[in-house]
């Protein structure tokens, strides 16, 4: 889910208000996904920046399919602050159902005319941390409760501290269901797969599941993204024509 647009890959390096990444989905698997699926997510993240100062942002984001046939997906993706709820823009993606690659997007407030975005090529993940750090870490089955429905999950997490006798210690924690819409790819392409098959794990992972949280620590900070509530009556709220 955009965060998701997680372990996504990467939005061209262009300004926000009028462009938008063509990769953005290849994280997911598009043609799993069903009309009138939505899920509402909140993204906190706290950290010392580099002049001392402690810094706290806290935003939500609701992402929907809100259209279906047997070429094409569209979805929409709603995102405020917490500070101004009020305040919210809608951004609605076209995407190729055989690969999720994005061929048309609009952007604009809801219940607006949006206006059409240019789409430009997506730039892959690159590894933060050096390839010699070690990664550890296992998977357990629990349950959790999202939008007052409790579900079964995998919860994942990753230990990874890069070398040296000071090295970093970073903590990932990933939390996935079948109970949640819009399941993420587990091929040879799938960056969670590559990310999880780095690190040795006690346990084994499902392969057909959405993600409903993620969690990150490291040394000057953390952040936690949460699936809050998730349904299946999803509409447009932005017109595109």
């Amino acid at each position: 889910m955009r965060a998701l647009l997680f372990l996504m890959l990467i939005p061209c390096a262009a300004t926000a208000q009028d462009r938008v990444g063509d990769g953005i989905y290849l994280e997911f698997d598009v043609q799993a996904f069903k009309a009138g699926q939505w899920v509402e997510q909140e993204l906190t993240t706290k950290f010392i920046d580099e002049d001392g100062k402690a810094v706290a942002e806290h935003w939500f984001s609701r992402l929907a399919c809100i259209r279906t046939d047997d070429e094409f997906v569209w979805m929409e993706e709603t995102r405020w602050s917490a500070a101004r709820p009020d305040e919210r823009t809608v951004t609605q993606h076209q995407l190729r159902r055989k690969d999720g690659e994005v061929l048309k997007a609009w952007r604009g407030k809801p219940g607006s005319k949006g206006e059409i975005l240019e789409i430009c090529k997506s730039l892959p993940v690159t590894e933060i941390h050096p390839r010699d750090s070690k990664r550890t870490g296992n998977v357990t089955t629990e349950k959790l409760e999202v939008g007052g429905t409790v579900i079964e999950i995998q919860k994942i997490q990753i230990e990874i501290v890069e070398p040296g006798e000071k090295g970093k210690k970073f903590i990932k924690t990933i939390c996935i269901s079948k109970s949640a819409p819009f399941p993420i790819r587990w091929d040879d392409e799938g960056v969670l797969r590559r990310k999880t098959e780095e690190a040795t794990l006690a346990g084994t992972i499902e392969v057909t599941a959405g993600v409903v949280s993620i969690e990150r620590t490291w040394p000057n900070g953390s952040s936690r993204f949460a699936v809050i509530a998730m349904g299946i009556d999803a509409k447009p709220t932005l017109t595109t024509k």
